[in-house]
């Protein structure tokens, strides 16, 4: 007993020791395996966050506890109810700590697991003690030791028969007296000093926890408010740029508008410059019928006189060139800020690998700007990501990318909605007031097209929801299309309130996602015949074994092919991701 004491003692200090650099590599490895060996590594995960969080401990613990239910493991369920209890009894919560225990002991019981049900009936002893009951920890601990004895008591006789059978009928003698000794009083004196010394020890242990629990509370406490602060003073700062892009792109709106009417107004006064003259020519032709000399004097004036007006004429014409060039180059040096802009607020390549092992990215801008963008977000154990195809392309697309990618970020990051279809209704609700659509006048109808994913790696789920886009999944050697809800986002609605629905996908290790918008599927080649998506779709499933990386080359081959010199009708996104 005194050994097995011993043995928890040091077991409790080394995981003391190794429990930072434990838990790191612990939830590397917990990403990489699934199964018997997932819950092996939720139970050391829930093991060596006890000291450091009781509550990261009770979480891990219960997800231990529900796959090891699933898979029918019952010493990993034993080993997940024992740490939910001990991470309860750390929060002193012993009555949440009590059932754990005893749900354990069950389940030993009932499997004659007798090494088990020692260190459970001991645990159950502590609890008791804890809180006061000084008679039900004794009744617990004696439990324990009685079941200890009566496995030293049958190693005695065993012990005996063989020295018996050996001959050495001296030895035998002695092992039956310790056998008939332990068999007649389990309950002696010795046995009765050791509990009270043991209660001693774990009275002076527990004051050393309680008084090592307050100082973990007060550091924990002080590091969550930094966190808050921290956090807080990020989000600040993510709202001050988001408005500064926003008023940037309204500026850049308005000049190019102004740039756009000035422009046109040149235009104007270049024809009524040309119609003047023709105007004048028209006067002379007339004259030319008086005849005479002074026809042919008044025909050689007007031919000098034509010469400078035509000379003045292309002088003009030059000018107005030149400040058409200028105009041109001005815009197009605000069109190239504005993709600056746009690829800014894509998210980085970093954090979408930070989430997935393997994918790939395809996103082609038929102009500078692109209608089409790409989102990604990341909270807990939730991936989110998303390929929206606006209205158009060009600037006016771009702008509605904008405004896509600003909502979708509002509406999950700060808003915390988390449901697929309800992120699309709200986005829906979103566009339609921000461009007054709202409004049974509304002069535009402009809107989106979704392709939105939440993955779940840990539970192998995917939650899609879509809007006008499909999402494809590759699965046990076959492509399935999913496909989203026949609506957009934004635009016209003649029901009263547009809802989405969501599609639950069951993924397993190695399958593929594919989002897409409809650019690639739409692109004509010379003949003015369009890709296709069965095309698309025949193609992804022939090549689905390959990596992702010879994917997207092969993609952009086949693209290139197919397009030959044509010019590039939309704009194209493409995103793969396996699972």
């Amino acid at each position: 007993m005194r050994r097995l004491f011993l043995l928890l003692f040091l077991a409790i200090i080394a995981n003391r020791l190794l429990g930072l650099s434990q838990i790191d590599s612990l939830e590397i490895r917990l990403k990489a395996v699934f199964g018997k060996e997932r819950i092996e590594v939720l139970n050391a995960l829930s093991s060596a966050y006890l000291d450091k969080s009781p509550e990261q401990s009770i979480k891990y613990g219960n997800s231990a506890l529900k796959l090891s239910r699933k898979l029918h493991n019952e010493k990993a369920e034993i080993t997940a109810l024992k740490n939910v209890g001990l991470g309860y009894s750390h929060l002193n919560n012993y009555d949440k700590a009590l059932e754990y225990y005893l749900k354990a002991l069950k389940i030993e019981q009932e499997t004659e697991y007798n090494e088990g049900i020692i260190k459970t009936l001991n645990n159950i002893g502590i609890f008791y003690n804890n809180i006061g009951n000084k008679e039900k920890a004794l009744e617990y601990y004696l439990k324990a030791l009685r079941i200890e004895e009566e496995k030293v008591k049958d190693d005695y006789l065993y012990l005996s028969e063989v020295c018996s059978n050996a001959g050495n009928y001296k030895m035998a003698l002695e092992y039956y007296k310790k056998y008939t000794a332990i068999k007649d009083t389990v309950f002696n004196e010795d046995v009765c000093n050791r509990i009270a010394e043991m209660q001693v020890k774990y009275e002076a242990e527990k004051v050393k926890t309680e008084v090592l629990k307050k100082d973990r509370a007060v550091q924990s406490l002080q590091l969550t408010q930094i966190k808050h602060e921290t956090k807080k003073k990020d989000q600040e700062i993510e709202v001050l740029k988001r408005d500064k892009a926003i008023k940037e792109l309204e500026l850049m709106k308005i000049k190019y508008e102004a740039e756009k009417k000035a422009k046109e107004i040149e235009i104007l006064k270049r024809d009524q410059a040309i119609k003047e003259l023709e105007l004048n020519r028209q006067k002379l032709m007339k004259k030319f019928y008086i005849g005479g000399i002074v026809l042919i004097l008044l025909l050689s004036i007007m031919t000098y006189n034509r010469y400078l007006l035509k000379k003045r004429a292309n002088k003009q014409l030059q000018y107005a060139k030149n400040i058409i060039e200028q105009k041109n180059q001005h815009i197009m040096s605000s069109i190239k800020y504005a993709e600056r802009i746009q690829q800014a607020i894509l998210p980085p390549n970093e954090k979408i690998a930070n989430a997935f092992n393997e994918y790939f990215v395809i996103f082609k801008p038929k102009d500078i700007v692109s209608g089409d963008f790409y989102w990604f977000s990341q909270i807990q154990e939730n991936i989110f990501i998303a390929v929206v195809d606006c209205t158009g392309h060009g600037v006016p697309g771009a702008l509605l990318s904008i405004i896509g990618n600003t909502m979708l970020n509002k509406i999950v990051n700060e808003n915390r909605v988390f449901d697929p279809a309800s992120i699309i209704e709200h986005l829906h609700q979103s566009v339609r007031m921000i461009l007054k659509q709202e409004n049974k006048n509304a002069e535009t109808t402009d809107g989106m097209d979704v392709c939105l994913c939440k993955v779940s790696k840990d539970i192998g789920k995917i939650i899609f929801a879509g809007a006008k886009r499909p999402l494809y999944h590759f699965t046990d050697s076959k492509l399935v299309e999913i496909k989203g809800d026949r609506k957009s986002v934004g635009g016209k609605q003649k029901e009263n309130k547009r809802t989405f629905t969501n599609k639950n996908i069951d993924v397993q290790h190695g399958d593929i996602i594919y989002l897409t918008s409809d650019g690639f599927a739409d692109q004509n080649n010379s003949e003015g015949k369009k890709y296709g998506s069965k095309r698309l779709k025949e193609f992804l499933q022939s090549n689905a074994n390959l990596t992702l990386a010879k994917q997207k080359e092969i993609l952009l081959s086949e693209l290139h092919y197919h397009q030959g010199s044509e010019e590039q009708r939309d704009d194209i996104t493409v995103i793969g991701i396996k699972i």
